[in-house]
C-alpha cells in the first residue's frame, strides 16, 4: 500500500515537471535553433544574441522558477505542520508581505544602508509579520480561522502600505510593480547561485527535524509528555520556513499561494506523512511555478512575460483558497464575540451632534490653518478668499468620501453581524478599482458617470459573491472575512498585473490609487457631497431592516420582513457607497472599518443614530487625514488615502487583538 501511495504521489509532480520541461524546450527552440543547443552549452558564441538569451535569461529563469517553487512549497509544508492548519503558507501568514514591506521601506527611505543588509532587512520584516500573526491569534489558541484571518489581514495591510509608498515615491517605476508582482525575469545566474545553497541548507535541516516536527501534529500536552521541546521545535521550524520565504522575496519578489497549493496537491496524491510531504510538495511546487511561468512566456511572441508570475499564482491561488474554504478544509473555530448590541448610550444623538461639531471645527482648521515656507499660519479673510478655491473642493470631497465609506462599513457590519466587515477588507474597494481599470482600458475617454456606474458594478459583483459565500460560512464567522480578503487579493492581483503592463490609459490611475485628493475638482466635490447627503436622507427608511436583519432571517421573516429583498437592497446601497467614495479617495482608507467601530464603542447602537454617527466620524477621519497629509511633510504631500491607511492599520491590528481576548 505504501508503494502504491508513493507512486501516486509522484504522478502530479512528474506530470507538472514534464509539462514545464516541454514548455521550456518549446520556448528555447523558438529563440535558439536545436542545432545550436550543444554549441551554446559547450562553446558559446558571445557575439550571438540568441545564445546569450538562452544562456543568461531562459535557462537561469527556469532554474529560478524550480528553486523558488521548491522553497515556497517547503515553507508551506512547515507552516502547515507548525500551525496544524492546511491553509497556512507564506502568503496567508503575512511572511512574504512583511518581508516585502521591509524591503520597500529600505529601498525608499534608507537606500544607502539598505544595500548592505538587504537580506537581513527582509528577514526582520518577514519574521516580525509572522510573529505578529501568531501573537494576534495566540489568545484563541491559534484557532485555524483566527490564524489565517490575522495572516491575511496583516498581509493586506503590509501590501497596501507597500503599494501606496511605492506609488507615492516612484509613480512611474514599472520595475517596482514587476518585483512586487513576483517577476522571474533573469539576466544572469546570480539568483540561482543565491537560492540554491539556502534551499539545500534548509532542506537538510528539515531532514534532521522531520521527526520532531511530525510530533508537533499531536496535541501540545501529548508532545510534551513524550519529551518533545514544543516551543523550541516550533521556533526552529518557524525560522526555517521564514528564511525560505524571505529568500524568495529577496530574489524574485512576492509569489503567493505556491505554499498552499503544492502541499495540498501532495496530500491529495497520497503524501500522508510529513516526510512524504517534504519530498513530494517541493517537486510539485517546482513544476507548478515553472509551468505557470512558461505558459506566461509562451503567451507572448517576444519571450517576455505579459503578467508577473506572482500575479498569475495569485489568480490561481485565491480561487483555490476559496474552494478549500467551501469544502470545509478549515476546521471550525471557537465562536467569536461578534458585535455587541448591548451597552447602549443613553444619549446617542448628543454624541452624533458632538461628532458633527468636531467636523465643523476641523473643516475650519482645514480651510484656515496651513503651513508655508515661513512655517504655520492662520489665513486672514483676504487670504481665505483665494485659498477656498483650492482647499474647499478637496476638503468637501474628502469629507463626503469618508462619510460614505463609514456608511458602507456600518451597513455591512450590521447585516453580517461581524465587527471586522468593511468595504476595504471585504474587497468592495478592490472590485470597484478593478472595474475602473477595465473601463480605462476599454474606454479611456469615459466620463465620471460611466466611471461611477462601472465602479458600482464592480463593488456590487464582489458583494454578491460574498453573499453567496456567506450562506455557507454564517456571516459572523472568520470564514466569511477570509473569503472577503481572498477576493480582495484576487482583484488586487489583477489590478497589479494590469498596471505592470504599463498601458498608457492606466498611468493616471496610479496617484489616484494612493488616495491623492489634490486633483479633486469643485464639480467632483459637489457631486460627492450631494451623493453623501442623498444616502444620509435614506438612512431613516432603513431603520427597521437594520434592526431585524442582525437577528437572523428567520426572526426577520417572523416579524413580516422580506429578508432576502431587504438584504439585497442594503447590499446594493453598501456597494454604491463604497464605489462613490472610492472614486474620490481611492481604494485604501480603512475608514469603513474605523468609523462604525468607534460609533459602536461610544454606545451608538440604534441603527439610525449609528449610521449618522459613523458618517460624521468617517468624515472627521478623512478630513483630518487629508489635512495632516497636506501639512506634516510640507512642501511634500502625503495622499489622504495613505495617511488614513497609516492611521487605520494600527487600529485594525488593535481590533484583532481585542477580538482574541
Amino acid at each position: 500500500m505504501r508503494q502504491i501511495l508513493a507512486l501516486k504521489g509522484h504522478i502530479p509532480a512528474i506530470g507538472l515537471i514534464v509539462l514545464a520541461a516541454a514548455l521550456s524546450l518549446c520556448g528555447l527552440e523558438r529563440e535558439l535553433p536545436l542545432a545550436l543547443w550543444q554549441r551554446a552549452l559547450t562553446h558559446p558564441d558571445f557575439t550571438d544574441p540568441r545564445q546569450l538569451v538562452a544562456l543568461y535569461s531562459q535557462l537561469p529563469r527556469a532554474l529560478t522558477a524550480i528553486l523558488a517553487g521548491m522553497a515556497l512549497a517547503l515553507a508551506g509544508v512547515v507552516f502547515q505542520q507548525i500551525a496544524r492548519n492546511p491553509l497556512a503558507e507564506p502568503a496567508t501568514l503575512g511572511t512574504s508581505a512583511g518581508a516585502y514591506l521591509a524591503l520597500t521601506v529600505g529601498t525608499v527611505l534608507f537606500p544607502g544602508l539598505f544595500g548592505v543588509s538587504r537580506e537581513l532587512t527582509a528577514l526582520a520584516g518577514g519574521a516580525a509579520a509572522t510573529l505578529l500573526v501568531f501573537a494576534l491569534s495566540w489568545r484563541r489558541g491559534l484557532a485555524p480561522g483566527a490564524l489565517i484571518l490575522a495572516g491575511l489581514i496583516v498581509s493586506f495591510i503590509c501590501g497596501s502600505v507597500s503599494s501606496v509608498l511605492l506609488l507615492y515615491a516612484n509613480p512611474y517605476d514599472l520595475s517596482l510593480y514587476l518585483w512586487g508582482g513576483g517577476s522571474l525575469s533573469q539576466n544572469d545566474w546570480s539568483t540561482v547561485v543565491t537560492l540554491l545553497p539556502r534551499l539545500a541548507c534548509c532542506a537538510a535541516a528539515l531532514g534532521v527535524l522531520a521527526r520532531p516536527l511530525t510530533l508537533l501534529g499531536l496535541d501540545d500536552a501529548a508532545a510534551r509528555s513524550i519529551g518533545l521541546p514544543v516551543i523550541w521545535t516550533r521556533l526552529a521550524g518557524l525560522v526555517i520556513a521564514v528564511y525560505l520565504s524571505v529568500s524568495v522575496v529577496c530574489t524574485v519578489g512576492i509569489i503567493g499561494f505556491i505554499g498552499l497549493i503544492a502541499p495540498a496537491m501532495a496530500r491529495f496524491a497520497g503524501a500522508r506523512t510529513l516526510r512524504q510531504q517534504i519530498v513530494y510538495a517541493p517537486m510539485i511546487g517546482a513544476g507548478l511555478l515553472w509551468s505557470t511561468d512558461q505558459c506566461l512566456l509562451l503567451g507572448t511572441g517576444g519571450g517576455r512575460e505579459w503578467l508577473p508570475a506572482g500575479a498569475a499564482t495569485a489568480l490561481i491561488g485565491a480561487p483555490v483558497l476559496l474552494a478549500m474554504l467551501l469544502r470545509g478544509s478549515l476546521p471550525a473555530d471557537p465562536p467569536g464575540p461578534g458585535i455587541n448590541m448591548t451597552a447602549r448610550s443613553r444619549r446617542p444623538w448628543a454624541i452624533v451632534l458632538g461628532a458633527v461639531g468636531l467636523l465643523t471645527i476641523l473643516a475650519m482648521i482645514a480651510l484656515d490653518l496651513g503651513k508655508g515656507v515661513g512655517g504655520w499660519y492662520w489665513a486672514s479673510p483676504e487670504q481665505l478668499d483665494g485659498l477656498v478655491a483650492w482647499r474647499g473642493p478637496r476638503a468637501t470631497g474628502t469629507a463626503a468620501a469618508g462619510a460614505m465609506l463609514a456608511l458602507s462599513g456600518a451597513i455591512l457590519q450590521r447585516i453580517t453581524g461581524n465587527d471586522l466587515a468593511s468595504p476595504e477588507i471585504l474587497g468592495l474597494g478592490g472590485g470597484a478599482t478593478l472595474a475602473l481599470v477595465i473601463l480605462a482600458l476599454v474606454a479611456p475617454a469615459a466620463g465620471a458617470g460611466w466611471q461611477f456606474a462601472a465602479m458600482c458594478g464592480g463593488a456590487g459583483a464582489v458583494t454578491a459573491a460574498l453573499l453567496a459565500l456567506g450562506r455557507s460560512t454564517s456571516f459572523s464567522s472568520d470564514r466569511f472575512l477570509i473569503s472577503g480578503v481572498a477576493i480582495a487579493a484576487l482583484t488586487n492581483a489583477i489590478v497589479v498585473a494590469a498596471l505592470a503592463t504599463g498601458a498608457p490609459p492606466l498611468q493616471n490611475l496610479k496617484l489616484w490609487m494612493a488616495g491623492s485628493t489634490g486633483q479633486v475638482s469643485a464639480g467632483q466635490a459637489l457631486t460627492g457631497l450631494a451623493l453623501a447627503l442623498a444616502f444620509l436622507a435614506v438612512v431613516p427608511l432603513l431603520r427597521r431592516w437594520l434592526d431585524l436583519l442582525p437577528l437572523g432571517h428567520a426572526a426577520a421573516r417572523a416579524a413580516g420582513l422580506h429578508a432576502q429583498r431587504a438584504l439585497f437592497m442594503l447590499v446594493l446601497l453598501a456597494a454604491a457607497l463604497a464605489a462613490a467614495a472610492t472614486l474620490i479617495v481611492g481604494p485604501l482608507a480603512f475608514v469603513g472599518l474605523m468609523a462604525p467601530r468607534l460609533a459602536a464603542h461610544w454606545g451608538i447602537r440604534q441603527p439610525t443614530a449609528q449610521l449618522f454617527g459613523a458618517a460624521a466620524i468617517g468624515a472627521v477621519i478623512m478630513l483630518a487625514a487629508d489635512w495632516l497629509g497636506r501639512t506634516l511633510l510640507f512642501p511634500y504631500e502625503m495622499p489622504a488615502g495613505l495617511m488614513a491607511s497609516l492611521i487605520g492599520a494600527p487600529f485594525f491590528i488593535w481590533i484583532l487583538w481585542a477580538r482574541k481576548s
